[in-house]
């Protein structure tokens, strides 16, 4: 992968710190019912973007009828494979792969989860205000 990202200082150096935040964030799942009102994704294709450990894959993945998930932070990619792998959920995926290059077909995805994924988008050149 050549596209370079922003380090996110939340989880690059400690992964475990991403499964903290997750749990904390939306503890009673008013989140993920505000989403399902705003854009349903029972049925659909699923591509989320920055899915990190991929804390969101199985939950997306209970109504999707596929989902990608993106990351481009190697251990995380390993996370999360490992949770898909701990789940019944052979329509979810992760791939290695950056925000501005996604590693999926054009018009391929009828829904995107990108929560947090702002540190996904490529590094500020040297000298430019990061």
């Amino acid at each position: 992968m050549n596209d370079p990202v922003i380090v996110s200082p939340n989880i690059w150096n400690d992964v475990d710190i991403y499964e903290l935040e997750n749990r904390g964030v939306d503890p009673d799942g008013a989140m993920w019912s505000a989403m399902q009102m705003i854009a349903d994704h029972t049925g659909a294709r699923v591509l989320d973007v920055g899915c990190g450990s991929g804390y969101q894959l199985p939950i997306l993945g209970a109504r999707a009828a596929s989902v990608i998930g993106v990351e481009p932070h190697p251990p995380l990619v390993q996370r999360a494979r490992e949770r898909l792998a701990s789940v019944d959920a052979p329509h979810v995926e992760v791939r290695k792969g950056t925000a501005q290059n996604l590693p999926v077909a054009d018009a391929s995805i009828d829904v995107v989860h990108a929560r947090w994924a702002y540190f996904s988008g490529p590094a500020a050149s040297p000298g430019s205000p990061s």
